[in-house]
């Protein structure tokens, strides 16, 4: 509800937004003076105009007038992340960009992971048509692959929420590890034993090569010396002629990851 009120002469008293007329329901509240009561539904498009209050009493002289803008404390209304890349790669800077808008008083707009606290490293610009852009720099490891990152933008005035999220997607070199089969006891390995050596790969996006090491040369799968199944390595009838030094690889888009060295150890029977 607004008032307006003028004084001596009595002056018709009406309300104008965007050269509409709102009101023009005045009354004389006592002698030589007029009022008009604006009761006004306040919208989200309302908020920023101006609304005038205009009082004339002749055609002779112009309208006195007094202008105000309206102020309305706004939750945000949407927010999104508008910039990011479908895949990134580990320990690479990446530049992220977050819209929020709606929100008036803008919006304090912040970054999560999923399981930590807000990132740091944002910016934020807010623009006069209530849109406020978070520019974050970011740079993934190979631990957030998976995770869901958090946009976050917050009117603290009226203490309203809104977020969304994405899943991050971070490609990154094969990561290798080179072990034992279950069932080997690498310190009592005797000859004639059949020795199994299992390769273990983790890798986003997917490897395309797979390869051993022995005494650090690459092994020739055709050869016959070895036998080859999925990414484990079997040594039938072990004799001291293969004992010595082996290792894996793995390889895709991002490069090739090594893994441990495994030094076998034969004993005669």
């Amino acid at each position: 509800m607004i008032f307006c009120c003028l004084g001596y002469p009595v002056s018709r008293v009406s309300w104008w937004m965007d050269g509409i007329l709102l009101d023009s329901a005045w009354k004389e509240i006592s002698t030589g003076k007029s009022r008009n009561t604006l009761q006004l539904l306040l919208t989200r498009d309302m908020n920023r105009k101006q609304i005038e209050c205009r009082g004339e009493n002749n055609n002779q002289t112009e309208p006195v007038s007094a202008t105000s803008t309206i102020n309305i404390l706004l939750a945000p209304r949407y927010v999104k992340i508008t910039h990011i890349p479908g895949e990134m790669s580990a320990g690479k800077e990446y530049q992220l960009e977050c819209t929020a808008g709606g929100s008036n008083p803008p919006p304090l707009i912040s970054w999560r992971l999923w399981d930590s606290s807000p990132l740091a490293g944002a910016t934020q610009d807010d623009t006069d048509a209530m849109v406020s852009i978070s520019r974050l720099r970011f740079t993934p490891g190979e631990e957030d692959e998976g995770k869901l990152l958090f946009c976050c933008a917050k009117n603290s005035v009226l203490n309203s929420t809104l977020e969304t999220s994405i899943r991050v997607q971070v490609s990154s070199v094969p990561r290798v590890l080179l072990d034992y089969g279950a069932s080997i006891r690498k310190d009592r390995i005797k000859e004639g034993d059949d020795i199994y050596l299992n390769c273990h790969i983790s890798a986003s996006p997917q490897t395309f090569r797979e390869s051993w090491f022995y005494q650090g040369e690459l092994l020739d799968k055709t050869s016959g010396l070895f036998s080859f199944h999925e990414n484990s390595l079997v040594i039938r009838n072990v004799t001291k002629e293969r004992q010595g030094d082996y290792s894996c690889s793995a390889t895709n888009s991002e490069g090739t990851g090594f893994s441990n060295i495994i030094k076998l150890q034969v004993q005669c029977k």
